[in-house]
C-alpha cells in the first residue's frame, strides 16, 4: 500500500496542464509509457469536462484507493484545466456576451466567474465558483443582486444553473445565457411556472404556455407532464381542479 501511495504521489506530482492542452492523440506511440499516460490523462479530462455528472457518480461509487488517486489527479490538473477551458471559452465569446448585454469578469485566483446585467436601471449579478476538485464537487452558484425577483425564483434559478453545468453537461456560457433569458422574460411580464419557479425551462427552453381554466396559472408542458405522471392524476397542481 505504501508503494502504491508513492507511485500515486510521484505520478500526480509530474502532471501538468500542458499534458492536456494541445495534446494530439493521433501522434502517440503505443510503446512509449509517457505517451500512454498523457493519452489516459487526455481521455479522463475530456470525459470529466463533457460528462461531469457521470464523472461524479463514478467517483462516488468507486473503490476508496482508486478514489484517492482520481481526487489527486483532478485537484492537480483536471480541475484547473477545465476552469482554464471554460474561462477561455467565455473570453473568446465576448461578441455573444455583448450581444446579450452580459458583462462577465473572470477572477482567476479564485476560479470564480462574475456575470452581471442591467435591466430598467436595475442591476442583477451572479457568481459561479469552481471548486478545486471540480467536477467531483459541483460548482457553487450564488445570486449577488436580484432586484425585483422573489426568493423562490432566485433559489430555483440558482439550482437550475447548478444542474445545467454539473448534471446536464451544459457549458458555463449556455447556463449564463439561460439565466439572463429568465430575467428578460420576467421583465416582459412572463410569470414563472408554479411547479419549477422558472420562466425558461432548463431542458426545452420553453416558457409556460399551458393554462389552467380555473386558476389561470400557466405551466411548462414538461413540468405538467411530470406532475401528472408522478401524482397519478390530471388535476392542476395549484388549485387541484381537473386540468382537462
Amino acid at each position: 500500500r505504501q508503494r502504491q501511495m508513492c507511485i500515486r504521489d510521484s505520478f500526480c506530482a509530474s502532471l501538468k496542464e500542458e499534458d492536456i492542452i494541445g495534446f494530439d492523440p493521433s501522434n502517440i506511440s503505443l510503446t512509449n509509457v509517457k505517451d500512454i499516460n498523457k493519452f489516459a490523462l487526455y481521455c479522463l479530462f475530456n470525459f470529466m469536462k463533457n460528462y461531469p455528472s457521470l464523472a461524479r457518480n463514478f467517483y462516488n461509487q468507486c473503490d476508496h484507493m482508486i478514489g484517492k488517486i482520481i481526487s489527486s489527479v483532478v485537484s492537480k490538473v483536471i480541475g484547473p484545466t477545465i476552469w482554464h477551458a471554460e474561462s477561455t471559452n467565455l473570453h473568446n465569446c465576448q461578441d455573444i456576451l455583448k450581444e446579450n448585454q452580459l458583462e462577465v469578469t473572470m477572477m482567476y485566483a479564485n476560479r470564480e466567474i462574475l456575470a452581471s446585467m442591467i435591466r430598467d436601471d436595475v442591476e442583477f449579478s451572479i457568481s459561479l465558483k469552481f471548486p478545486g476538485n471540480y467536477p467531483l464537487k459541483s460548482i457553487e452558484v450564488a445570486n449577488l443582486k436580484s432586484g425585483v425577483v422573489s426568493e423562490h425564483e432566485i433559489r430555483s434559478w440558482s439550482l437550475t444553473m447548478t444542474r445545467l453545468i454539473s448534471s446536464q453537461n451544459c457549458d458555463v456560457l449556455g447556463a449564463l445565457l439561460l439565466w439572463k433569458t429568465n430575467y428578460d422574460k420576467k421583465f416582459e411580464g412572463v410569470e414563472p411556472c408554479p411547479i419549477c419557479y422558472c420562466i425558461v425551462h432548463e431542458n426545452t427552453y420553453s416558457i409556460p404556455t399551458l393554462q389552467c381554466k380555473t386558476c389561470k396559472n400557466k405551466f411548462h408542458a414538461a413540468c405538467l407532464k411530470k406532475w401528472f405522471r408522478t401524482s397519478h392524476k390530471n388535476k392542476c397542481p395549484f388549485c387541484q381542479n381537473y386540468f382537462f
